[in-house]
């Protein structure tokens, strides 16, 4: 009996171990659909007036890209939302915090599934925006 006690503890700390690193593995590179963008990238769109939708949890009074729309992917970012901000074939950009937060791939995934055309993807988010020394609000 001890020793599969010993046995369902390591088992059950591994499965552990194992949930705790997904938690923290690194987002998607890309995402079908949509079009992965970097920083110089995002710039470029920025001064060109494309639309960006910031879908970080509860960070967004903290500072922002200029001009960005907040639609936290755990409460406003949804169909109805997205559709009152950008039109389906207009060009816009969906960032999270960094790349090892999933809600901008996760948001991309859905504003591709809801019929946008013109998504880009800004996998490494607003931490690389304001390090490179770009506009925040």
């Amino acid at each position: 009996m001890r020793v599969l006690t010993r046995k369902m503890g390591c088992v059950l700390s591994i499965l552990v171990l194992l949930s705790v690193s997904d938690a923290y593995a690194a987002s998607a590179l890309t995402v079908d659909g949509a079009t992965t963008i970097d920083s110089t990238s995002a710039k470029k769109m920025w001064d060109e007036g494309v639309k960006f939708i910031d879908v970080r949890q509860g960070r967004f009074d903290e500072g922002h890209i200029p001009g960005a729309v907040w639609l936290s992917i755990a409460g406003s970012f949804n169909q109805e939302a997205l559709s009152n901000y950008v039109a389906k074939d207009e060009r816009f950009v969906i960032y999270d915090q960094t790349e090892n937060y999933h809600h901008a791939a996760i948001a991309t995934k859905k504003a591709v599934a809801w019929g946008y055309t013109r998504v880009y993807y800004y996998r490494v988010g607003f931490a690389v925006w304001s390090f490179s020394g770009f506009p925040i609000e």
